[in-house]
């Protein structure tokens, strides 16, 4: 049976720019991509796992295009995920998971807006796939840098994939976008790119000339393409290449930082 790597990130940017202070204090929570066989799913409600009573729940279109076929009866309540040797039953109602023989599992399927999201781990275990997770916490980060005086930006997603930067205030007033990604709201200003100084991009994978694997979405080659400032990609273990496939609009970054 083909096993299928689950690669799940914390999307991040943060924009380190000079100038007054800022103060204020919130938790933010992680927010996750998803990648199925080293390709990244576009991102929306649809498609971001979450955390629920310590369990990390992802969504069924992650299947779609597997050797996992899913089995929907809305009416009832009851879903099943199957290949051609065995399968699990979720019933959405009442919260419990079955095999064919009738054997029940610790965990359950959870819908929400008419898509439902499996347990990660579990299902996983049961069907013999491969999943891994990376967490990147950014949040510690922007505190200090506001606490030092520094200014700090984060990107906010605009129509036909543009993206700008905008100056976080306060903590407090970074609000979930469409997709669920905490950013500075409207009472935030935009940051020009000349203005900025330094740019810590996220990334899936990258190379050491600094070329990276993103989501798919080109958001960040096209802000990067006239982007005056420094770049920065902080690497942790396992996503160095020596060498990434690259296509003349990507845009790499200036230095890449590797954790060890």
């Amino acid at each position: 049976m083909k096993n299928w790597k689950r690669r799940l990130a914390v999307w991040a940017l943060v924009l380190l720019l000079c100038g007054a202070p800022s103060t204020g204090h919130a938790v933010l929570s992680d927010v996750y991509l998803t990648a199925v066989n080293d390709s990244m799913m576009e991102l929306s409600s649809e498609t971001m796992p979450f955390w629920s009573g310590g369990v990390l729940y992802v969504s069924s279109r992650i299947f779609e295009g597997t050797d996992l076929g899913i089995y929907y009866v809305r009416n009832q309540g009851l879903v099943m995920l199957y290949n051609t040797r065995i399968d699990l039953r979720f019933d959405l109602d009442a919260q419990l998971t079955y095999d064919k023989q009738g054997t029940e599992y610790d965990g359950y399927a959870i819908e929400r807006g008419g898509i439902v999201f499996f347990p990660l781990d579990m299902v996983c275990s049961y069907f013999g796939l491969n999943w891994s997770s990376s967490r990147t916490d950014t949040v510690p980060l922007i505190q200090a840098l506001l606490d030092r005086g520094k200014r700090v930006a984060l990107p906010v997603v605009l129509p036909h994939r543009g993206m700008e930067a905008r100056q976080v205030l306060a903590l407090d007033r970074l609000v979930p976008n469409r997709f669920g990604i905490p950013e500075p709201d409207e009472s935030c200003p935009a940051v020009p790119k000349g203005e900025i100084a330094v740019a810590l991009v996220p990334h899936l994978m990258v190379d050491r000339e600094g070329y990276r694997l993103g989501w798919g979405g080109g958001y960040y080659d096209r802000w990067l393409v006239d982007f005056p400032g420094f770049t920065v990609c902080v690497c942790r273990p396992g996503r160095l290449l020596e060498r990434m496939p690259r296509e003349e609009f990507d845009v790499p970054v200036k230095l890449v930082l590797i954790e060890e």
